[in-house]
């Protein structure tokens, strides 16, 4: 799964915004990116080239969260501010020889996409969020290190922090 935040108003050409690459071939990537038309494509690129995008454009100034899950190699899910907007199935293999990890543009043999928007939040997991963690991930409604505040009413009343024994 990767994740990110994106914002753009104005797309010229297809932009690469987070991918997983080989750094010696022009084959074999993992990518999100936006075509001019201000959709949002994933690239499940190993043999050949399979891509699939959103039908709505995301060009609009507006901030959006992204996250694209790959479940296997033939089935892929793009969710857009928490909400599946796409599944899409095609045929492939997941390859070795992943290297490099890129944020804005492509990473690969032919470096270039550069993403001309704003880029916040990007994320790569190494597991299959579900529909709810996705959603969470997007709302902020599960975070795991979420400060519960300190009880009050327990003091260290038998020296310090290295020595007290009762609290």
């Amino acid at each position: 799964t990767m994740s990110v935040t994106i914002r753009t108003s104005s797309n010229t050409s297809s932009n690469d915004i987070l991918g997983i690459f080989d750094i010696s071939s022009t084959t074999k990537q993992f990518a999100i990116f936006m075509p001019t038309d201000g959709t949002i494509g994933i690239r499940s690129r190993q043999e050949t080239n399979l891509i699939e995008y959103t039908t709505d454009s995301y060009n609009d100034g507006v901030w959006h969260h992204i996250a694209c899950v790959w479940v296997s190699s033939v089935l892929r899910y793009i969710y857009v501010d928490g909400v599946l907007v796409k599944t899409a199935t095609g045929t492939g293999s997941f390859v070795s020889g992943y290297d490099t990890i890129a944020i804005g543009r492509e990473n690969d043999a032919s470096i270039g996409g550069y993403y001309g928007g704003e880029i916040s939040d990007a994320k790569i997991f190494n597991k299959e969020l579900t529909a709810t963690e996705v959603k969470e991930l997007y709302s902020g409604a599960s975070v795991p290190f979420k400060y519960k505040g300190a009880n009050q009413t327990d003091l260290v009343t038998n020296g310090d922090m290295s020595s007290a024994t009762n609290w």
